[in-house]
């Protein structure tokens, strides 16, 4: 089970020496995570293997998440428990590789959002682990990690050694090599560890090849990234309050994100939704359609809702608008001409002041690639910040 990593992953066929195995997890998720979670987990699945045309593709039974926890001493508070999930995930694992005869000589094991590699690893324990950054939540914990002082280093490491003999998936990520397609913005930060760096042109060139939406050629279009207020309202599944968040976001983007749009002679607004957590922004589409000012499009209306990077190639898109995010990154990195609009500060202060919450990870992602490491980053920081 070995790929090259110089070539592109959704076409490359196996040689005579070489099969590429893929595998599929079935996530399971929080009861409240979606409005229908078996739902949202078919279309992302159909989503996914849209891009793959392996020879072999084999789903993996769900894990068990319970031990999702990067936190030292829930794990050594919950010793026989954690070690109780991970006796069964391991039994599931094993069981399914007898069950579709997987036997193989596995070389390399590719990795990227998943906690299946420690338990294959511990089948195959000669093959190489290669991880492949999924957002930007590892780099901001490993950027953040070096100011820690050298003896908290040096505690930190026989921690590890220690964890790694009790437990199958200790608290920490494990990797032989790791990807990224920011792998040289994230070396140029105070990130400690060295990431090989994905050249997104190549990477995602067979995207601009099939994936294309059909919208007149001479139109300048922006991409509009709402996000939900999903779990910070008091009734999760409440449609009003999801209405009365949109229609405060609508006059936010009348008075601050219209402007820009008008400046940038912009005449077509594509509101793309997150792939998961989706529920209800078709009622944002509802009340922007008959707005005069622009075309609104609704992408799960003509096309799939594939993730951002699909569409950044298309000459069309001229404008991004989104909260921070490793979509938007990525964008700006495949097309640095790109204007790219954030509004995150205005999210948290809103949420926090309706809800008295909010993601935590939009004020760090701030902090650490905008504030503290903007050098790092300054081609692929948003243009323009709004709150």
């Amino acid at each position: 089970m070995k790929m090259k990593l110089n070539e592109n992953a959704a076409k490359v066929n196996s040689s005579d020496d070489i099969e590429n195995v893929v595998f599929f997890e079935h996530q399971i998720m929080q009861d409240d995570y979606t409005l229908d979670n078996d739902s949202s987990f078919q279309k992302h699945k159909d989503l996914c293997l849209i891009h793959y045309r392996f020879e072999k593709i084999h789903f993996l039974p769900g894990i068990n998440y319970e031990s999702n926890s990067f936190s030292l001493k829930k794990y050594l508070y919950n010793f026989l428990s954690i070690k109780a999930i991970e006796r069964k995930n391991f039994k599931v694992l094993h069981n399914f590789f007898n069950e579709v005869n997987l036997n193989y000589d596995v070389k390399e094991i590719w990795f990227g959002n998943t906690f299946w590699h420690f338990y294959i690893r511990k089948i195959y324990p000669k093959a190489v682990l290669k991880m492949f950054d999924h957002g930007l939540t590892e780099p901001m914990v490993d950027i953040a990690s070096h100011e820690k002082s050298y003896l908290k280093k040096q505690l930190g490491r026989l921690s590890k050694a220690f964890m790694s003999f009790l437990f199958t998936k200790p608290p920490f990520l494990i990797y032989d090599e790791r990807f990224s397609i920011l792998g040289n913005e994230i070396n140029e930060s105070n990130c400690p560890y060295f990431i090989n760096s994905i050249d997104p042109s190549y990477s995602f060139k067979y995207i601009n090849e099939n994936f294309k939406l059909n919208i007149p050629s001479e139109s300048r279009a922006a991409l509009l990234l709402p996000i939900t207020v999903k779990p910070w309202i008091n009734k999760p599944n409440n449609i009003e309050e999801h209405k009365a968040y949109y229609s405060d976001f609508v006059r936010f983007l009348e008075r601050e994100i219209f402007p820009i749009f008008k400046k940038e002679n912009i005449d077509t607004v594509i509101i793309k939704p997150q792939m998961w957590k989706h529920d209800f922004v078709d009622e944002l589409y509802k009340i922007l359609k008959n707005k005069p000012d622009f075309s609104f499009i609704f992408l799960p209306d003509i096309s799939p809702n594939l993730p951002l990077e699909n569409f950044i190639f298309m000459e069309q898109v001229k404008v991004l608008v989104g909260a921070l995010s490793s979509g938007m990154y990525y964008a700006k990195k495949i097309k640095n001409s790109l204007i790219s609009v954030t509004y995150d500060e205005w999210y948290v202060e809103y949420t926090m002041r309706k809800y008295g919450n909010t993601f935590k990870d939009l004020k760090e992602l701030r902090e650490i690639f905008i504030e503290e490491n903007s050098s790092s980053f300054r081609c692929l920081n948003p243009d323009i910040s709004l709150r």
